[in-house]
């Protein structure tokens, strides 16, 4: 199963401790978006888990506590724009956020997971980010080549 974290509510920015302790428990309730009455009780054992999925403009607070997910594997979805203040008033400065991807980019090898597998990231941009050139791969998009698995989002 992929557990996604997640597509709703950005939780490495917001939840980071939530989410934390939701794996030391080893478990999260998950209630349906579309009926709040119907809750899952979703398993969180490295055995079950294939893989977390990171969403977030603003990974910072769960970098310090990468080491807490080491039985696991994750990789970050990311996402850096450059909108100002006015439309994105939460989030820290975009000079803030590339040190945050410079950081990341240190925990995680990035060819493995993402960007060197994606189109939908501005390569030229990364290249100048990170002062490295990086290996890009046609992606195929395709759900019957990509080996799709089941997939689980846990924000609300």
């Amino acid at each position: 199963m992929i557990l996604s974290v997640s597509r709703r509510t950005d939780i490495p920015a917001l939840y980071s401790d939530w989410f934390l302790e939701r794996i030391r428990a080893g478990y999260v309730y998950v209630p349906n978006p579309m009926n709040a009455h119907q809750i899952s009780k979703v398993p969180l054992s490295p055995d079950i888990v294939d893989c977390i999925v990171f969403w977030s403009k603003n990974p910072a607070p769960l970098l310090p506590r990468l080491k807490e997910l080491e039985k696991y594997p994750y990789y970050f979805q990311f996402t850096l724009n450059a909108y100002g203040q006015d439309l994105e008033r939460n989030l820290p400065s975009i000079e803030e956020r590339i040190d945050t991807f410079l950081r990341l980019s240190e925990k995680i090898d990035l060819a493995q997971f993402g960007i060197g597998h994606s189109h939908c990231i501005d390569r030229d941009r990364i290249e100048k980010i990170l002062g490295k050139s990086i290996e890009s791969e046609k992606d195929k998009n395709q759900r019957g080549e990509c080996g799709c698995i089941a997939s689980v989002d846990v924000g609300m």
